[in-house]
């Protein structure tokens, strides 16, 4: 249980320095408020890059693995 919440505590603490360093990406028509439809489309691009960087990681891991099942 202690584990859920260090979890739940780590990723709102991510999401919040996330937000923090990526406040001008996310505010695309830098009026300083972020609305709920600048969020989703800032939700759709980070998606898109979890997806390229879990692609790249899956090929590595399999060429990793790949090669340890040669020897």
């Amino acid at each position: 249980m202690e584990i859920l919440i260090l979890v739940v505590v780590a990723v709102v603490i991510g999401g919040l320095i996330y937000v923090y360093h990526n406040r001008q990406k996310i505010d695309t028509n830098q009026d300083g408020k972020i609305d709920v439809q600048e969020v989703k489309a800032a939700a759709k691009v980070v998606k898109q890059e979890v997806k390229a960087a879990t692609a790249k990681t899956t090929s590595k891991v399999r060429s990793a693995v790949a090669k340890k099942t040669k020897k």
